[in-house]
């Protein structure tokens, strides 16, 4: 499999993934050896069919948030492609951004498998908020001329509320699957530690934003 969760993860968890999704999806998952995604396999197993807890709609907003986020990433690497080094960094934060989106939609997917009174829920307000900044987000991008310029965008991207946001919902995501599979404990710090790694590499100028955008996600 290909995504966010990979053959060897489910391998590597059988029991945990045979508790929460059954012996169909592990199996598939197992012997699944083309381009599917994990997710993918949920959805061709019927695992979207319920009717969705009201909150999962604060879900949905935040995966459209991971994946405006990795438009925005794609666009830079297109925008900046005869620059290959700066074009490969962008594409690989779209490709992060996507799995975010997929890892907060198995977090979903586990949630119509064991609904419970704490399914994770937060309040619509702070995504309001992330929503418009988006907004504004992407209709700045239009105006970038260079790699540095959009590695500042890089920067306030990450340290707006969205990533906060995944890692409350992931933490407080009530599924074994979650909490065992490291794809989900480890993605943003996998994610934030490469930008702040790279981006000094292009724009040394930047490192002091980078340092102050991993102490802010110092907990993690």
């Amino acid at each position: 499999m290909i995504g966010a969760i990979r053959t060897w993860d489910i391998v590597s968890h059988p029991f945990v993934t045979i508790r929460c999704f059954g012996w169909r999806v592990f199996l598939r998952s197992v012997f699944t050896w083309n381009k599917a995604t994990f997710l993918s396999l949920l959805h061709e197993t019927d695992y979207f069919h319920a009717a969705a807890p009201e909150s999962s709609s604060v879900f949905q907003r935040c995966v459209d948030l991971e994946l405006r986020a990795q438009e925005i990433y794609n666009t830079f690497a297109k925008k900046f492609s005869e620059t290959r080094p700066a074009s490969r960094f962008f594409k690989i934060l779209a490709l992060q951004e996507q799995e975010h989106a997929e890892l907060l939609q198995i977090c979903c997917a586990t949630a119509y498998c064991n609904s419970k009174p704490g399914f994770p829920t937060i309040g619509h307000d702070p995504l309001l908020l992330l929503e418009r900044q988006m907004l504004d987000v992407e209709a700045a991008c239009r105006q970038v001329g260079s790699v540095e310029e959009a590695l500042r965008f890089v920067i306030q991207i990450e340290a707006c509320e969205i990533n906060q946001i995944f890692l409350s919902l992931i933490t407080a995501t009530e599924s074994e699957f979650v909490n065992r599979l490291s794809a989900f404990q480890n993605a943003m710090e996998t994610h934030l530690t490469f930008i702040c790694r790279k981006i000094p590499e292009f724009a040394p100028d930047l490192a002091a934003d980078c340092e102050e955008l991993l102490a802010k996600f110092s907990w993690i």
